[in-house]
């Protein structure tokens, strides 16, 4: 029962800590670029900036995670949180933005590390059902709080104004601190649990599960490089096609759907893959099925198959992700490898964008999908090839 209940409220937290992100990625662009002209290529540098806040913070509070008490660093981040939003409520210009911007996404990072690093501490070693279990809960409630968050950005966010939409993010944080001071020290699991477990000493078995983790985390780095080109080159894309920009804002509402019914799925059926490396190739897979199908049409239904296909690569892959280099880390750098994991996925954030643009450019979108497939069937082969002696 107290792991359940610890979960549950891990899921709570993590809901309303994405929900707030969803709230502020999204409408940074936007805002930067229409309320006071900065140029694209500036406003990616901008970018580029927070997602190395991002990784700063991934990297930082893993390391501490290992270190000090869960509850303190837990708490640090949503107390940092508050005290950044409730400043960014009285910001005023491009400048204050971009202050808010970047310790913001530090902040994003610490937290979203220390979510993983929490569910990764609740796990019982070797028990690869409960473990995938309640990774997959931790990104069900992430999702949601992704498409909770960017749903409510209509209302909260009109005429280039944020005020409205940083005074609810200070509310949102202001309830996750709460929660967190409710968790009390007797809820998190300690240090010295984790010092407690008998790991095996094999150097053979070790040096597998560290090639096994660098394998992960190159995969995680060209997945996220591929996955962002949807997010961002590909608006333009639909665009030039003579498509709306409604049409493809209907990607995003078939991605926060797709992915909350296949968690729902993978929770019911937890045997449907034999393990998480299965289950990350058939993620990998679907995403090279959905960059094939760019390439066969422009049809508007070919369109949406390969919205179709990116839901359940995403679906699979990256929940499936954090749990193998959960399983096959020693117990005392579970945090550390838990921040690698966003480090990893946050850097091929950072530079995919600009990589999918240079490509654009110089070669068009065809060579853009070709060469994402290439990218992906090379994570394929890195997970094929590992073999457990």
């Amino acid at each position: 029962m107290a792991t359940k209940l610890q979960i549950n409220r891990i899921m709570i937290m993590a809901f309303l800590v994405n929900a707030i992100y969803s709230m502020i990625w999204p409408v940074s662009t936007l805002y930067m670029h229409d309320a006071f002209g900065l140029s694209l290529p500036l406003i990616g540098v901008v970018l580029m900036c927070y997602s190395l806040a991002n990784a700063a913070g991934s990297v930082i509070s893993g390391y501490l995670f290992d270190r000090m008490s869960h509850q303190r660093i837990l708490m640090s981040g949503f107390y940092l949180l508050l005290t950044v939003s409730f400043i960014g409520m009285f910001g005023d210009g491009l400048i204050a933005f971009i202050l808010f911007l970047v310790p913001f996404g530090f902040i994003t990072g610490w937290c979203l590390t220390v979510q993983y690093a929490l569910v990764s501490d609740l796990q019982v070693p070797n028990l690869e059902n409960d473990s995938r279990k309640n990774f997959n809960l931790l990104y069900l409630a992430v999702n949601l709080g992704l498409v909770a968050g960017s749903g409510s950005l209509g209302l909260l966010y009109r005429h280039n104004e944020v005020k409205t939409l940083m005074a609810t993010v200070t509310v949102i944080a202001l309830i996750v601190t709460l929660i967190g001071l409710g968790t009390g020290q007797h809820n998190v699991v300690e240090n010295v649990s984790r010092v407690s477990v008998q790991e095996p000493n094999s150097q053979v078995g070790t040096v597998l599960k560290r090639d096994l983790i660098i394998r992960i985390f190159i995969t995680l780095f060209l997945f996220w490089v591929v996955y962002v080109q949807w997010m961002t080159n590909f608006s333009v894309y639909f665009t030039s096609l003579g498509y709306s920009a409604g049409f493809y804002s209907h990607v995003w509402v078939i991605n926060g759907i797709g992915i909350t019914l296949i968690q729902v799925f993978l929770l019911r059926f937890a045997h449907f893959f034999k393990t998480s490396i299965v289950q990350s190739r058939f993620g990998i897979f679907f995403l090279v099925l959905s960059f094939g199908c760019l390439i066969a049409s422009t049809n508007k239904i070919c369109l949406l198959v390969a919205a179709v296909f990116l839901t359940i690569g995403e679906a699979l892959f990256v929940p499936a992700a954090p749990v193998v280099v959960d399983q096959n880390s020693p117990v005392k750098v579970k945090g550390r490898n838990q921040g690698l994991v966003n480090v990893f996925s946050s850097t091929g954030k950072a530079v995919g964008p600009g990589i999918g643009g240079v490509v654009i450019v110089n070669s068009g979108y065809q060579m853009l999908f070709l060469m994402a497939i290439l990218l992906l069937l090379v994570s394929e082969i890195l997970l094929l090839n590992f073999k457990r002696k």
